[in-house]
């Protein structure tokens, strides 16, 4: 095995998975709700995403390892309805994100129809935004 190893992420939803990832996974990846997207209202989506959080402390503590030590992504765009349909709406879900502890967030960019649809240009000046707000500048 290469070393060092490549950093190796896993996407988790499940007991045996978050098992996985807190034994194995420099971060775990999550879209919330991976059998049903779309389908939730987003204070479940919102729920979803903290029961999960907690699942993956539980897993990295049993596996005696320190949950701070592991990264967590969150893939907005499969979590959450409409992320960026604003910048208000942009900067809200990555600041809720951060208050539950993700590391990273992710976002497609948007389609003009179909999953992950929005428009392109609300979608670059939400990011732009957002990045400033978050303390990493945006141009």
């Amino acid at each position: 095995m290469q070393r060092p190893r490549v950093p190796f992420a896993l996407a988790a939803s499940g007991p045996r998975g978050f098992r996985l990832a807190a034994r194995f996974a420099e971060t775990w990846v999550t879209i919330g709700d991976a059998g049903r997207p779309g389908e939730r209202s987003e204070a479940d989506g919102w729920e979803m995403l903290r029961r999960q959080v907690g699942q993956l402390t539980a897993a990295c503590e049993q596996a005696g390892r320190d949950p701070k030590r592991i990264g967590r992504l969150v893939n907005v765009s499969r979590a959450m309805p409409d992320p960026y349909g604003s910048v208000e709406r942009f900067v809200d879900v990555v600041g809720r994100c951060h208050e539950l502890g993700f590391t990273d967030v992710v976002v497609n960019h948007p389609r003009r129809s179909g999953i992950c649809h929005g428009d392109p240009d609300m979608f670059a000046h939400a990011v732009r935004q957002a990045l400033a707000v978050f303390g990493r500048g945006g141009s």
